[in-house]
């Protein structure tokens, strides 16, 4: 552990001797180890300019993000009303695209499904019936 105490000398903590800082002391890094740089301090634009591009980026596809909500609940469905504006939206989806997989709206169908499901997981479980119950709903159910 080092410290300075003056501007010409170190106190090496562990041993509480002074190093003067312009001998070759083993705690001392040799003159001329690291090799010269075309960056000085290492400072680079181009990273830097990179996150600026990144920041900008996502403001620019959280405002896209926000007007797409606007038509299509993209994200977890909390409420019974987000639930059935995303089985609207998705039978709409279906509508204009049938059964065409390549088609650009595929992937948001797709997304939409997914939203669907998970909610329909945990908010609208069937439980499971028994083959005599089954029967006597389908047979409530025709006569």
């Amino acid at each position: 552990m080092l410290r300075t105490v003056s501007s010409s000398f170190v106190r090496n903590g562990h041993r509480g001797e002074q190093i003067s800082l312009d001998c070759c002391h083993s705690l001392q890094p040799e003159k001329g180890l690291y090799p010269a740089r075309a960056y000085p301090c290492g400072v680079q634009s181009g990273p830097l300019e990179e996150i600026a591009i990144s920041a900008t980026l996502v403001r620019e596809t959280h405002a896209a993000y926000q007007r797409l909500r606007r038509f299509v609940p993209l994200g977890v469905l909390r409420s019974e009303k987000d639930y059935r504006k995303a089985m609207a939206m998705l039978d709409e989806i279906i509508d204009e695209i049938g059964q065409d997989e390549a088609h650009p709206l595929a992937d948001l169908a797709e997304a939409l499904a997914l939203f669907i499901h998970s909610y329909e997981e945990t908010h609208a479980r069937i439980r499971e019936s028994t083959g005599p119950e089954v029967y006597d709903y389908l047979w409530k159910r025709t006569a």
